[in-house]
């Protein structure tokens, strides 16, 4: 069973910014449990190269949910654009240029392990340093739920997939992969919230700023996937996988609604799916919390 392992200085006085309705207390730095690390944490994943291979390969359908798939491997690409931008910040606006491994054009998940290591090695404590390894699990639950997106088309399309030809090792049995309630907790920006700040946000170093604007970007492809995913729930023959009324018209905001009727669901794929997108989303707004105490 596959269990994905690992593959300073401080910035200059240069960013000014208004964060509005958002209380100070909130950005210390004791207001958070001990910072988690992707070790922590057991996850399915699989490559973007073969994600977007097996959509286009085998996704040949016209309907709301290979739309959705095809969204979502828009969406990882996003992601990357967005930690490459995050990355260019650290090696040319931070000085970290010695941490950060050489790339090309885009950063790819094991370079931006690398650099985390790097960081941490180096016995960097700052907010930088939080929103460097918050990133990287996030990076990994969108691929933790690339991953079991394609399970789920797979069983639910009754396609003739060898899913080792996609996945790194075998799949996570259902659950195991989902943390329990508690350990759960995270600190996290709406989107409202995180929207106010890019609009009223300036600064002088260009890749924090173009990472800024690709992080408000990305907040909203994922408003419109989840949303995607709601409306795709809601045609579900199966009563308890459906969403209850109203939550579709509350977008990515009624996901925690959806989540808490979702044990009900009888086609455990889904269900499955449905709970890992939960830990996806909810990565992308505790990052989105620590973007906005770092740019503070």
């Amino acid at each position: 069973m596959h269990r994905f392992k690992p593959i300073v200085s401080a910035i200059p006085a240069m960013v000014m910014l208004v964060l509005s309705g958002f209380a100070a207390n909130e950005l210390q730095a004791g207001s958070e449990s001990p910072l988690d690390h992707r070790d922590d944490y057991q996850m399915d994943s699989i490559s973007g190269g073969d994600f977007r291979d097996y959509i286009s390969t085998h996704i040949q359908e016209n309907d709301s949910w290979a739309h959705s798939m095809r969204a979502f491997g828009s969406f990882h690409n996003h992601m990357h654009e967005l930690m490459t931008k995050m990355a260019r910040h650290g090696a040319e606006e931070r000085g970290d240029a010695e941490h950060v491994p050489a790339f090309s054009h885009r950063i790819s998940g094991g370079q931006w392990g690398q650099y985390r290591q790097a960081l941490e090695e180096a016995e960097d404590d700052s907010a930088w340093y939080e929103l460097v390894r918050i990133t990287e699990i996030m990076h990994d639950r969108v691929h933790h739920a690339m991953a079991r997106s394609l399970i789920r088309d797979r069983d639910a399309r009754g396609r003739e997939v060898d899913l080792h030809d996609y996945l790194r090792g075998e799949a996570l049995d259902h659950g195991e992969g989902i943390p329990a309630e508690d350990a759960r907790r995270l600190s996290n920006a709406s989107l409202d919230e995180f929207r106010e700040m890019a609009w009223r946000y300036d600064a002088d170093a260009r890749y924090l700023h173009e990472s800024i604007q690709s992080m408000i970007v990305f907040a909203h492809l994922l408003d419109d996937l989840l949303n995607q995913w709601l409306v795709y729930g809601d045609s579900l023959p199966a009563e308890g996988c459906r969403p209850e009324a109203g939550v579709k018209g509350q977008r990515a905001a009624g996901w925690q609604d959806y989540l808490s009727t979702i044990d009900d669901c009888p086609d455990a794929e889904w269900r499955e799916f449905v709970k890992v997108a939960g830990l996806m989303r909810d990565r992308i707004h505790h990052m989105m919390y620590k973007m906005r105490v770092y740019s503070q």
